[in-house]
């Protein structure tokens, strides 16, 4: 893997850019080592100054991969402000990184020393999105990781990749049907078997294997 992609705040805004957005931002202590979740409670605005977010749905608690806990352990040991009402991501004097200072000089320039192609920071919220709905997790969770107001704005925004996961949700189904059958059809000749065999003990005064007297 490039350098420039195994960098801390690259790593986070890939795995969990729902938490990393161009106002969102986070302390140590907002991270739930434990479980391994990030709570993001507080925006930054204008001039810097921060503030908790307008929406109640922004505030949110968003899954962490073990791995990027992990990442994030590492982090937080390497840096110069590692106490827990440091920002994990702050700038050289310990402030809030700002969202567009950031883009521009860790996102942009990641994809530039990897040799990537431009891409939008936003295109990162859309592809964790459609790897959630990929991998069939539920609509309510995705809408929470991404601090929609509704389900319904998922649904509207990312209702073309639920309707692609319908056939494997069906072949999933046929499976499952075709298992249940196949188990019905040997729970049926087990129960045979065992009727056949209570039968024949009546018959030969409990000796199966007595078939006359």
């Amino acid at each position: 893997m490039h350098p420039w992609l195994t960098c801390p705040v690259v790593k986070f805004v890939t795995l969990r850019p729902s938490a990393a957005t161009s106002k969102s931002i986070v302390s140590f202590c907002d991270v739930d080592w434990d479980a391994n979740r990030i709570h993001v409670r507080r925006s930054i605005g204008l001039n810097g100054a921060v503030k908790r977010p307008k929406s109640r749905n922004s505030v949110r608690a968003i899954a962490l991969t073990a791995t990027l806990t992990s990442e994030l352990r590492r982090h937080r040991m390497a840096s110069p402000f590692k106490a827990d009402d440091d920002y994990v991501f702050p700038t050289d004097r310990g402030t809030p990184l700002d969202g567009r200072n950031m883009v521009r000089t860790v996102f942009e320039s990641a994809l530039k020393g990897a040799k990537l192609p431009q891409s939008r920071f936003h295109h990162l919220r859309h592809t964790f999105a459609s790897l959630l709905i990929a991998q069939g997790a539920h609509v309510n969770y995705i809408s929470e990781q991404l601090g929609h107001a509704s389900v319904q704005i998922t649904l509207d925004r990312y209702g073309h990749l639920f309707d692609q996961s319908y056939g494997d949700e069906s072949a999933k189904l046929e499976a499952a049907f075709s298992a249940t059958a196949a188990s019905g059809l040997q729970a049926v000749a087990v129960q045979k078997a065992a009727t056949g065999f209570h039968s024949t003990t009546a018959r030969t005064g409990g000796n199966p294997h007595r078939t006359g007297v």
